[in-house]
């Protein structure tokens, strides 16, 4: 192999990697503007989100707006249940009619949690 010839073989193959380079860019350029529309659409849902708060009643609202979730609410329902239990089993001294009652009482809170839980399910999940 001459130098003329090595010559040409380096020029041949710092051709193409020019054009190869000019592929990633455009690659790369693709990927960019791939992106930028999902961002777009992401905030495009997110706007929508925002104008959900109008259907919202004012109290799930205040509930929303103290940062309680779903979960809160459900294990809210659930430690209640637990609460009414102990209460009920483990009622002592002479007022044993007072802690029955009061393990009544708590025994009724956990269907209010619930729904709340399955309300704010609702507004956090609005296609379930």
């Amino acid at each position: 192999m001459t130098a003329g010839e090595g010559s040409s073989k380096m020029e041949d193959t710092a051709d193409s990697m020019k054009g190869t380079a000019g592929d990633l860019k455009g690659s790369a350029r693709d990927v960019a503007e791939s992106m930028k529309e999902r961002a777009d659409d992401a905030t495009n849902e997110m706007i929508d989100l925002a104008h959900l708060g109008d259907d919202i009643p004012q109290p799930m609202r205040i509930v929303k707006g103290l940062g309680i979730t779903s979960g809160m609410a459900y294990t809210a329902g659930v430690v209640s249940i637990l609460l009414s239990l102990s209460m009920w089993f483990f009622r002592r001294g002479g007022n044993r009619e007072t802690a029955e009652r009061l393990a009544i009482f708590v025994g009724l809170w956990p269907p209010t949690f619930m729904a709340i839980g399955k309300a704010l399910e609702g507004y956090e999940h609005p296609g379930r």
